[in-house]
């Protein structure tokens, strides 16, 4: 849209065409001034800070015509609802205040956007109660966001062994079963098979649910687990776990401690497939929440790896409440996991300046053609900005558009002065002479603002004029 503060029409805010990516990031830009602005096109891309923990990225614009990069990399991203520069966003003021780094004329603004889960649905007899985000729900665990979930009850740490570069679009297919390893917290951590009665069939158990890639070019199924308390108690200290190697979240997460693992590896029925989360079938050896402080040594390093995270390589961990019955507990439905569409190095936008108005925004800037000060008391303030005497003032005729004439009539009908222009300048100053040069008296006058393409506008003037300073007698 075109700038409601004007010297000049401007455009602030205008889309860049998102070419290549699928982030929803609107990248923007801002046209500041009108004389710099080339024909050229522009790019903006984005490349991965590799030296950052937390998932950061830099972008760059350059000039696609010259091959000239005006910003090489640059973190000055829009972060919407948080601070920015130690300040609240404020959208005027951003798009203002860069008027210092124009790129031909034209400032960019690249909003973040956060990475992590982006949005949950279910279809389906919905058998749990809402999700809070909080405690249940969909969450991504990685380190490498800058506000991780870490509020779980199981766990306040976060995994080493995932990224958000390989989050993908989850089904949580309930109704369909599968293998899922089992850990159970007795007395303090997850462990997997961690009973003392653990058998290794209790290990990896059947699960009224299945976790599948679902996306246009791929579909594949997942490897899963599931905890279970065998030492929580509510608080009148009632013990409330269920160790029973069935998956049942009960009504109450906190107690129950019952949560979903999505690991990032392909599912298989055979236990021997995925050894890294039973840590080789040792029983009562590998602790999700923590991580192995000794992966087995027949592991390669990047297994390793993954054993001494906590939550291992969980894409992501999930929790539900139901006030269903456990003797009646057969869940169906699909309860969907989209990763948030984030800027990555695959995403690039291009633009054009826009200088030239569009008919609506025209239309539009003729809506607001004024004049101003009105009324005019004695003095214009503006002639110490623009030069000139403080007795000899003027009135502005603002938002015209390239051609325009204005006439000026005293009340009586009699025309005093007739303005022209026919340039981009959006104002005309009426320095309250008339056609002889004698300067009109204190009153009301009528404006007739006209343009070819939109017709007449009518304003009415009020005029209170200064006492002239004689300077010479």
């Amino acid at each position: 849209m075109t700038g409601d503060i004007q010297n000049e029409p401007y455009y602030v805010g205008v889309p860049a065409e998102h070419t290549v990516g699928v982030s929803s990031s609107e990248v923007a830009y801002s046209v500041q001034d009108k004389e710099k602005t080339t024909t050229d096109q522009y790019e903006v891309g984005f490349f991965k800070d590799s030296l950052s923990i937390p998932y950061q990225l830099y972008y760059y614009v350059k000039n696609v015509n010259t091959d000239s990069t005006f910003v090489d990399s640059s973190k000055d991203f829009y972060f919407d609802g948080l601070t920015f520069t130690n300040e609240t966003f404020n959208p005027v003021e951003y798009y203002h205040r860069q008027i210092n780094n124009l790129i031909d004329g034209t400032t960019v603004t690249v909003p973040w956007v956060e990475p992590g889960v982006g949005g949950t649905e279910f279809s389906g007899d919905q058998w749990f109660t809402p999700v809070d985000d909080s405690l249940t729900g969909a969450f991504y665990v990685g380190r490498d966001i800058s506000q991780p979930v870490n509020w779980l009850p199981i766990s306040s740490k976060v995994s080493n062994s995932i990224t958000v570069d390989l989050t993908k679009r989850v089904e949580l297919r309930f109704g369909e079963t599968s293998k899922a390893f089992r850990f159970v917290r007795d007395p303090n951590r997850f462990i997997w098979n961690g009973l003392s009665t653990s058998t290794l069939d209790s290990g990896f158990v059947e699960v009224p649910f299945q976790a599948w890639v679902k996306s246009e070019s791929e579909e594949y199924q997942l490897a899963v687990g599931f905890s279970e308390s065998a030492n929580s108690y509510d608080t009148n200290d009632v013990f409330v776990g269920m160790p029973d190697a069935k998956y049942y979240p009960g009504g109450n997460i906190e107690y129950s401690e019952e949560y979903i693992f999505i690991f990032d590896a392909l599912y298989s029925d055979d236990i021997n497939a995925n050894l890294v989360y039973s840590n080789n079938l040792q029983t009562g050896k590998s602790d999700i929440t923590n991580g192995n402080r000794r992966p087995d040594a027949s592991f390669s390093d990047s297994l390793k790896a993954i054993g001494k995270s906590p939550y291992f390589n969980s894409m992501y961990v999930c929790g539900f409440e139901t006030d269903e019955p456990r003797d009646n507990f057969n869940p169906t439905g699909t309860f969907t996991i989209t990763p948030g569409v984030y800027l990555t190095p695959d995403d690039k936008y291009n633009f054009t300046a826009q200088v030239e108005m569009t008919t609506e925004d025209s239309q539009t800037n003729w809506d607001k053609v004024n004049v101003f000060p009105n009324p005019l008391f004695g003095i214009n303030e503006g002639v110490s900005y623009t030069g000139g005497r403080y007795d000899e003032p003027y009135v502005t005729f603002n938002n015209l558009p390239e051609n325009v004439t204005i006439k000026i009539y005293s009340l009586s009908g009699v025309l005093l002065r007739t303005l022209d222009k026919s340039d981009p300048s959006s104002i005309l100053r009426w320095d309250l002479e008339n056609e002889s040069g004698l300067r009109v008296a204190s009153g009301m006058y009528i404006a007739l603002v006209s343009n070819p393409e939109f017709g007449d506008k009518v304003l009415k003037l009020a005029v209170i004029m200064p006492q002239k300073q004689i300077q010479y007698y």
